[in-house]
């Protein structure tokens, strides 16, 4: 069937503004792009998307609306569009509550200039504007990921 070019253009931003934020209001976000394997590769287990004015969320990967796939993570990649110079802190549990009865690591990178990766959860480093600190409980971090904790330092 044919449509009109204005029609099909129509019909194409409609189904665009419900397949999720747009793409204007992504640009300014910061994006946490998990994966399934280590270094920044593998599959994509789930992308979220934060705006400048989020300052604290907690994801849970067994009920979150991201599509985040649980037990499946061991590295992530930080993507913003400008220097965030308060810096951002992200917080990985085993625990799918976001307590630290079990392994979780800390990543603080201040500021955070444009990108930054986390290569695998299950080590300490220090690289530049990234600390990343391992807690080490019983060894099972690295694609047994749960929750999360993203927060903005404060200024």
């Amino acid at each position: 069937m044919l449509y009109p070019v204005g029609l099909l253009a129509a019909i194409v931003a409609a189904v665009l503004a419900g397949a999720g934020p747009s793409m204007a209001a992504q640009s300014s976000d910061t994006r946490l792009t998990f994966y399934s394997g280590y270094n920044g590769y593998g599959n994509i287990v789930c992308s979220i998307y934060l705006s400048p004015s989020t300052t604290l969320q907690d994801v849970n990967f067994k009920t979150d609306p991201y599509g985040c796939e649980n037990d499946d993570t061991k590295s992530v990649r930080f993507v913003s569009s400008a220097v965030d110079y308060r810096g951002v802190q992200l917080t990985v549990f085993n625990d799918s509550s976001c307590r630290t009865t079990s392994d979780y690591a800390v990543t603080r990178i201040q500021p955070l200039n444009r990108s930054a990766r986390v290569n695998s959860f299950e080590q300490n480093f220090v690289a530049g504007s990234i600390t990343h600190t391992y807690h080490y409980r019983s060894g099972d971090l690295d694609g047994k990921v749960s929750c999360i904790r993203f927060q903005r330092l404060p200024v």
